[in-house]
């Protein structure tokens, strides 16, 4: 199930600038207007809660006109069929370098392509996915 929210404006200050600790195994991905991965942005440090008193990298980047951010749990390159075959990394990178026009086309594409992998395989884990579009 894909559920979309329509968000009016999503700024973290005037210019744009996406300030994050990335506390996750799996990178957040940047997509270009035009198609394809513009950037990755991985992990800046260990799970949030794992260890006390932990300092933690904070990194910016600037979300340009069109471009789309995604992020998602290890459940979806985990994801399995029936043959016990992942989804993978590769896949969804694959994915990822067409043309989407918005955010939801994105979601729903890859939540499509997830769940036409995994089939009427049993699901173990999460599969979530966010996405967010800065528009003009």
């Amino acid at each position: 199930m894909v559920q979309s929210y329509n968000l009016d404006s999503f700024a973290i200050n005037s210019s744009y600038c996406l300030s994050s600790q990335i506390l996750r195994h799996e990178p957040l991905f940047i997509l270009d207007a035009a198609g394809g991965i513009k950037q990755e942005l991985n992990s800046t440090g260990p799970a949030v809660g794992m260890l006390p008193g932990m300092n933690f990298k904070i990194e910016e980047t600037v979300l340009e006109p069109g471009e789309i951010l995604l992020g998602y749990t290890d459940g979806v390159p985990e994801a399995r069929n029936s043959q016990a075959e992942f989804f993978t990394n590769e896949k969804l990178r694959l994915l990822l370098e067409k043309k989407f026009t918005s955010a939801e086309a994105l979601l729903e594409e890859v939540s499509t392509s997830v769940l036409n992998h995994t089939g009427s395989a049993t699901q173990f884990d999460d599969i979530t996915l966010l996405s967010v579009q800065r528009h003009v």
